[in-house]
C-alpha cells in the first residue's frame, strides 16, 4: 500500500470522497478516510498552536495565505510572518513570531499543503479545500477540548495587569485590542517591532508558568526551617536558581510575589516555633 505523504512531488490526496483521479482510485477507501482524518487533525491542531503561541484572534490563522508564509522574514533567530487580513485588520496587520520548532512544523505543513491541488490561497485548508472557518468548533470536536475564542486571550489579559502599564499596553497592542493611537494609523510592523510585541506576551506567559510552578513546589523549594528568617532577596535568588526560570527566562519575579511566599512561610512556621519555645521554657524550668 502506498503512503500518499511520501516523496517531495506529486499530489497529496486528502479528500475522503471517491473521485475520478486514478491516483486516488488506487488508494484503499478506508485508508483514504484515515488520511483525510489525519489532515483535519493536522490542520486544526497546527492552526490552534499558532494562535496559542501568538495570542492572536482566529482570523489570523483562517486568513493567512501561502504568499504571506512565503514572504516571511527571519529576525534574531525567529521567523516573523505578517498577516494583513484578519478581524482587526483595519488597524494594522497581525505579526506572528515563531521559534525554530514551530517554524519547522509550519514549513512541513506548507510543503504538503501546496501538493493538495487546491487553488484557494489560504495557508490552512480543510480536507475539502475550504477555509477553516469554525476553528474552535473543529478543535473541540476533533480533540474533545473546551476552547473558545476568548479563553486563553482573557487569561493573558488578566495576567498582564500585574506587570505595569507599559507591559499591559504592549499586550493590548500585541493582541490587536482597541487603542486610540493604533486606530488612527495603519502601518506594516517590521520584524523588530513584531519581536518586541512577542516579548511582551512571553513576559506574561513565562511569569505565570514560573509562579504556578513555585506555588506548586513551595515545600520543595523552601524547606521548613523554623530557625530561618525570611529574606526577600535570598528567596528571590532561590527562585531564579530553579530550572524552570532557565526554561522560561522572560519571567518577572517581582517583590510582591516573593513577599506573599514569605508570608506563607512565616504562617506555616508558627506552630513549629511555638513548640520550640515551649521546649526551651521547659528546660529553663
Amino acid at each position: 500500500m502506498s503512503w500518499p505523504f511520501e516523496g517531495k512531488s506529486g499530489t497529496v490526496a486528502v479528500r475522503s470522497e471517491k473521485t475520478s483521479s486514478y491516483a486516488e482510485r488506487t488508494i484503499n477507501p478506508l485508508f483514504r478516510l484515515q488520511i483525510s482524518s489525519l489532515w483535519r487533525q493536522l490542520t486544526v491542531g497546527l492552526a490552534i498552536q499558532l494562535l496559542w503561541l501568538s495570542k492572536q484572534r482566529s482570523g489570523v490563522a483562517v486568513n493567512m495565505t501561502l504568499r504571506e508564509w512565503e514572504s516571511r522574514n527571519e529576525h534574531a533567530g525567529d521567523v516573523v510572518v505578517i498577516v494583513t487580513d484578519h478581524k482587526t485588520g483595519d488597524k494594522e496587520p497581525a505579526s506572528l513570531v515563531l521559534h525554530d520548532q514551530m517554524a519547522g512544523f509550519m514549513e512541513r505543513y506548507y510543503r504538503l499543503r501546496i501538493r493538495t491541488g487546491y487553488e484557494r490561497p489560504n495557508f490552512f485548508l480543510t480536507n475539502r479545500g475550504e477555509k477553516i472557518v469554525k476553528i474552535y468548533d473543529d478543535i473541540n470536536k476533533i480533540y474533545g477540548a473546551r476552547l473558545s475564542a476568548n479563553v486563553f486571550r482573557r487569561m493573558v489579559e488578566t495576567s498582564s495587569g500585574e506587570h505595569g502599564t507599559a507591559t499591559s499596553a504592549g499586550i493590548a497592542r500585541a493582541l490587536q485590542h482597541s487603542d486610540e493611537t493604533a486606530a488612527r494609523y495603519y502601518r506594516v510592523p517590521d520584524a523588530a517591532e513584531a519581536i518586541r510585541k512577542h516579548e511582551e506576551i512571553s513576559k506574561v506567559d513565562h511569569s505565570a508558568i514560573v509562579k504556578s510552578y513555585v506555588e506548586k513546589h513551595f515545600d520543595d523549594i523552601f524547606k521548613p526551617l523554623p530557625y530561618k528568617k525570611f529574606d526577600l532577596k535570598e528567596w528571590a535568588d532561590r527562585i531564579k536558581d530553579e530550572d524552570v526560570c532557565r526554561e522560561y527566562p522572560a519571567a518577572v519575579i517581582d517583590g510582591s510575589f516573593v513577599q506573599t511566599l514569605g508570608d506563607r512561610f512565616e504562617a506555616s512556621m508558627v506552630v513549629q516555633r511555638a513548640e520550640i519555645l515551649v521546649e526551651i521554657m521547659k528546660k529553663d524550668g
